[in-house]
């Protein structure tokens, strides 16, 4: 799994959040076990086939379908029963999932090709990015914020 720096941008006459944006590429059978989001955040495909289930808080998967339009929307919360199953949803180019503050979820790629997703998120001051870890209840070791 890579992940690519593209923008960000923060206040400079508040102590506000700021907004970020960064690519991630998974490469054919990568996962992350347990990504920390690190505030509301916006996850669209862009190609490849990625597998999301939320594992802390909610979050909303939306299938936008051949007609460009969102066909399908659904709202996936964690379910403790699920777990180690298949629970979750599989997204395609265009797809997207929106997670509120908090957000815990599992990533992998499937099918036969890499996966690309944008990535745009809220972030505070000096808060890491992307937060990778094998289990949602540790600590996750950071990555550094972009300079």
């Amino acid at each position: 799994v890579t992940v690519d720096y593209l923008a960000q941008a923060m206040p400079d006459i508040s102590d506000g959040p700021g907004l970020a944006q960064f690519r991630v590429t998974f490469a054919i059978d990568a996962a992350v076990p347990a990504w920390h989001l690190p505030g509301m955040t916006l996850l669209t495909v862009e190609s490849g086939v990625v597998h999301v289930t939320p594992l802390k808080a909610p979050i909303q998967a939306v299938d936008v379908g051949r007609s460009g339009q969102a066909d399908r929307v659904e709202n996936l919360t964690f379910d403790p029963d699920q777990a180690g199953r298949d629970a979750g949803v599989s997204l395609l180019p265009g797809d997207f999932i929106f997670a509120e503050m908090g957000g815990v979820i599992s990533v992998r790629q499937e099918r036969d090709e890499p996966a690309v997703m944008l990535v745009a998120t809220v972030i505070g001051s000096g808060q890491p990015l992307v937060r990778f870890t094998s289990d949602p209840r540790e600590p996750a070791t950071p990555v550094p914020p972009m300079a």
